[in-house]
């Protein structure tokens, strides 16, 4: 999100001095490049909001979505209409030609990423499709309402992805925006069209056969009548007279995906788990832990749980040390990626990092010290530190941060060293959404700039807690950044030494 609003400001100060330019080449045509005047337009409408207010933003995921989309296809289609019809001298097409190749733009792949972001606000918050299509995010109004051919393309890109139940719902919005607004960006015989197409692509041919019936109903040509033939023939002859029941119901949550969503929501989810009983009472309280360091300027720490132990830090660092990390990290954000060795790109960890070495975000400060000092472990076995930045339905779902299947007699220590605990800190503020949830210890936590969330991976002999297990909620309005320590267990025998007890979780 950092990246896309970055992307904006270039936008706005390309736009401007391209726009006069190419109505000065229109006025020069006179009435023989009518049709580049209409694609001119197109451009200039293009960026209309963001650049005739100042105050817009991307942090809404509509507006995220209009200008994303905008920028990607239509903006690619625009170019090309606009280079391959214009009917100028040679050198006047290589001006424009260079000036259209300066104009800042995105690949089709965020287009594709921001589309998902918003479906899995939808899933995970339990959004309703018009609320989101009217500009309505929880009780946040966007001045963006989308079209009936976004929400066709919306619709596609649903079907793509086997959002089935989603896809069919974008379907139903364009088609009553549609007939609401009248048919002033697609026809319902597009947005079916559209619709049996892109069932086909993932063959759905049952599914492919009812939209191309719902065509017919529309506008019954040959073509489209012989089209929904060929489709009942490929489902053996059966009519269709409607969906499966996987495109009109939302499919069940199992336990798990509950856990998560309620959570998100910042619901409590005792009624559904069977938590064991806290031997003492969780308490907030001013920590020093004797540390010299904090003894003026304690820890306020507030317990969350005491099996797995989790702690809130509150005021942990300074608004001023959290925009001085996210101004170095920036320029150098990169796709996250999952996986030991070989790592990959995954769907559901949607956001960008970068590892900062030690020079980066210690010098002149005290953040590694009062670490130390708090959790009372050795900076030596800190991994590098890991800046984050999610943005419109950002997450990472479900995961532990120790390592699987390590072995713990390797004389190899990346392969023995398990990581004993983690320290995050959040850099930033979000507007909703973005919580820290661990579904099966009830617990949800939603970031605060400054504060810290530290808790401990292993049981107290230094066995995986299962229990440990947690997720990034979805960004619902906003960007949201954090910072993460891994701090590994070797080296911190003589301050954490291994307990007997295969259960114990009491690190406190």
């Amino acid at each position: 999100m950092a990246k896309i609003q970055e992307h904006l400001l270039e936008t706005r100060g390309a736009m401007i001095k391209v726009l006069p330019v190419l109505k000065l080449k229109i006025q020069e045509q006179h009435t023989r490049l009518d049709i580049i005047k209409g694609y001119v337009k197109h451009l200039s409408e293009l960026s209309g909001e963001e650049i005739r207010q100042p105050n817009f933003t991307v942090h809404h995921p509509l507006n995220a979505y209009r200008f994303i989309r905008n920028h990607s296809i239509i903006f690619n289609e625009t170019a090309t209409k606009l280079v391959s019809e214009i009917k100028l001298f040679e050198k006047e097409k290589v001006e424009i030609q260079k000036m259209m190749n300066d104009l800042p733009q995105l690949p089709k792949s965020e287009y594709e990423g921001v589309v998902r972001g918003i479906t899995t606000l939808q899933t995970v918050y339990d959004l309703k499709t018009s609320d989101i299509a009217n500009g309505k995010v929880r009780n946040n109004t966007s001045g963006i309402k989308l079209t009936a051919k976004e929400c066709s393309d919306i619709a596609v890109e649903c079907f793509k992805n086997d959002k089935r139940y989603l896809g069919h719902e974008w379907v139903g919005q364009a088609s009553n925006t549609c007939l609401t607004e009248g048919n002033t960006t697609t026809t319902l015989t597009r947005i079916y069209m559209a619709a049996a197409k892109a069932a086909a692509g993932v063959n759905q041919t049952d599914v492919a056969a009812f939209y191309y019936n719902e065509v017919v109903k529309v506008r019954d040509s040959r073509y489209h009548r012989l089209k929904l033939k060929e489709y009942l023939q490929k489902t053996e002859g059966t009519p269709i007279y409607d969906l499966p029941q996987d495109y009109i119901e939302s499919p069940v949550k199992d336990i798990n995906e509950r856990l998560h969503s309620e959570l998100c929501k910042g619901q409590r989810v005792n009624h559904l788990l069977t938590l064991p009983k806290p031997w003492r009472p969780l308490e907030c309280r001013l920590e020093t832990r004797g540390h010299p360091l904090l003894l003026l300027q304690p820890i306020k720490m507030e317990e969350k749980s005491l099996d797995p132990y989790i702690v809130v830090a509150h005021d942990m660092i300074s608004p001023e040390e959290s925009d001085r990390t996210r101004k170095i990290a920036f320029p150098r954000l990169q796709r996250a990626m999952v996986g030991r060795g070989k790592r990959n790109v995954h769907k559901r960890r949607t956001s960008q990092n970068i590892f900062l070495q030690k020079s980066e975000y210690d010098t002149n400060t005290t953040f590694i010290a009062r670490v130390e000092a708090f959790t009372g472990m050795k900076r030596m076995s800190y991994e590098k530190y890991q800046i984050g930045n999610y943005g419109v339905g950002g997450e990472y779902y479900l995961h532990h941060d120790y390592f699987p299947k390590i072995n713990a007699s390797s004389k190899e220590p990346h392969k023995s060293d398990q990581r004993i605990a983690t320290f995050m800190v959040y850099l930033s503020d979000v507007q909703a959404g973005g919580a820290t949830v661990f579904p099966h210890a009830g617990i949800s936590v939603f970031p605060k700039k400054g504060n810290a969330l530290f808790w401990y991976n292993l049981f107290n002999n230094g066995t995986e807690h299962p229990n440990t297990r947690h997720s990034a909620c979805p960004v619902l309005l906003g960007d949201k950044w954090v910072g993460n320590l891994w701090i590994r267990r070797h080296g911190q025998e003589f301050t954490k030494p291994c307990g007997l007890d295969r259960y114990k979780s009491d690190w406190s």
